[in-house]
Formats: C-alpha cells, sequence, structure tokens
C-alpha cells in the first residue's frame, strides 16, 4: 500500500514538473524596468538574446507628441535611433522590443479602449504609409494589465526589392490614463519563431504604479 501511495505521489510530480515546464517560457529571465521619472514599475519575461539596452527621446510636432523610447535589443544588430524626422544609423537589420511612453507622461491620453478600432486602424495605416508593402498576420484579444486590449502582428517590406520581412508584435496597454506601447520587431535572414515568442513575451507584461 505505501509502496502504491508513493508511485502515485512520484507520478502527481512527474506530471507537475511537465505541465509547468510546458507553460514556461524557455532561454528568458524576469525583467524589472522603470519608466522614466520611476512613475511605473514594468515586469515582463524578457527572451535572454535581448542582452543590450538603450534608450532616447523621440521629438514630434507638438509638446504631447514627444516620446520616450526604452529598447532592449540583440547585441548582433545595430542601434536605431530616429526623432522627429531625423534618422541616425537607420537600422536595416533589427531584432528589438521597445517600450514606449510620453515623455515625462505630462500628457494623458485622450484615448479610451472602446476607440481601440481607431488605435489599430492608426497603426496599421502608419505602416502601409511607411513601407512598401504590409500584412496583418493575427489580431487577438488578450487581457494586458488587467485592460481589455489587442495584441498584433504584422509583416511588412520597407522596399519592393527587399527580400527580407520586417515583422512587428505590437501592443498598447494603459495605466492612470496614460498609453504605454510595446512593440517588437524583427528583419534578419532568419526571424523564424519571432513572432511566437514575442506573443508571449508581451502577454507576460504587469505594470504596477511605483509612485
Amino acid at each position: 500500500m505505501k509502496a502504491t501511495v508513493t508511485y502515485f505521489l512520484i507520478l502527481m510530480l512527474v506530471m507537475f514538473y511537465l505541465v509547468s515546464c510546458k507553460n514556461e517560457q524557455k532561454n528568458t529571465i524576469e525583467t524589472v524596468f522603470f519608466t522614466q521619472d520611476s512613475l511605473y514599475k514594468i515586469t515582463f519575461a524578457k527572451p535572454l538574446e535581448l542582452d543590450t539596452f538603450y534608450s532616447w527621446d523621440k521629438g514630434g510636432c507638438y509638446g504631447c507628441d514627444d516620446k520616450n523610447k526604452n529598447c532592449f535589443s540583440k547585441s548582433k544588430f545595430p542601434i536605431e535611433k530616429i526623432s522627429g524626422m531625423v534618422s541616425n544609423d537607420y537600422a536595416d537589420s533589427t531584432y528589438r522590443l521597445i517600450i514606449e511612453h510620453i515623455d515625462h507622461f505630462k500628457c494623458k491620453s485622450t484615448y479610451n479602449f472602446e476607440l481601440s478600432p481607431r488605435i489599430r486602424k492608426n497603426h496599421l495605416t502608419d505602416l502601409k504609409n511607411r513601407y512598401a508593402e504590409a500584412d496583418t498576420l493575427f489580431i487577438e484579444n488578450i487581457k494586458l494589465n488587467n485592460t481589455e486590449t489587442r495584441i498584433e502582428a504584422y509583416k511588412t517590406k520597407d522596399h519592393e526589392s527587399d527580400s527580407n520581412w520586417r515583422y512587428f508584435v505590437h501592443a498598447i496597454s494603459e495605466i492612470d490614463s496614460n498609453l504605454i506601447v510595446f512593440t517588437a520587431d524583427c528583419k534578419s535572414k532568419n526571424c523564424d519563431g519571432f513572432i511566437n515568442r514575442f506573443e508571449k513575451t508581451i502577454k507576460s507584461i504587469k505594470i504596477e504604479r511605483f509612485k
């Protein structure tokens, strides 16, 4: 009887281990990131290959269009910082995750997620205006930071002659009426598995008010 109970307990532990491993994203590390002014704490499962970090301010046409961008990137890919209409070291290949928010959080969003179709339309329209080709791969309703939103994936080509697609995974979250935008993109000879990997990364995001 004792042997049967012991065997049953071992079997349950093995099953629990297998289920846990199946649900855990491989080759990631839980990472804590604080936004500018340490207003918000963002926790997410960062892929280990994102071994480089840098940030910059992107100026817009008016004050509330100024954005702070924070980039987790793969070190073998070039650094790209675009500010306003000026582009320095424009990247012809990428593998990164960018976290973007309004500079200094001085402007609250006028959007709410009942207007999310407008946000989605504007984003896809922007891609089609910027790139020679743009196609939607999927749009999925998710709960991000306990808020109804959508995670979207696209592929684009910078020029009609490009041999490599650029892949995007994109989501917008909201906290205290501030929008925080998450965009992962890859342009390389091999972006296999990128969409699935960064879909899981974005779904792992948690945002808390720190101050």
